[in-house]
């Protein structure tokens, strides 16, 4: 019974890393793909550039703003509204979390942005292989 359950937890293993299809494109090289295949891959990417790039841009304007809420509750403590001076300054600990929240889950979804433009490099690199291979007369032309 415990051989099945490892056996499981392998297939488990494999599974979540075959659903990672720009991981197993730098594992096992972008060759062993059909050429619209990496058409698609490069689709996705493109989307994925984008997404990461929207989502960055995000976390880190909540990052770079929370101490700003700290700033922020300076006047209205001088001012005698200490309560809501309070409400400021509990704000900043909540913008932090959520920045370093959202930078760990950007990572951990997308790796990095330079992850992504490798896996497009290799994808280009296996494109312009491809075509010198079908087109051997612009081979020296660049």
């Amino acid at each position: 019974m415990k051989r099945q359950e490892n056996i499981s937890r392998v297939l488990e293993q494999i599974e979540i890393a075959a659903t990672d299809e720009f991981a197993q494109l730098a594992d096992i090289g972008a060759e062993l793909y059909a050429t619209s295949d990496l058409l698609i891959l490069t689709g996705k990417l493109d989307e994925a550039l984008k997404t990461f790039n929207q989502l960055n841009k995000l976390i880190q304007w909540v990052g770079f703003t929370s101490p700003g809420w700290v700033i922020l509750a300076l006047p209205f403590g001088l001012m005698g509204a200490d309560r809501f001076g309070y409400f400021l300054m509990g704000l900043f600990p909540v913008g932090f979390f959520a920045y370093v929240i959202g930078a760990y889950l950007l990572k951990k979804r997308y790796n990095s942005k330079g992850y992504l433009e490798y896996i497009g490099a290799i994808i280009d690199e296996e494109l312009r292989r491809r075509a010198r291979q079908k087109n051997p007369t612009n081979r020296g032309r660049r």
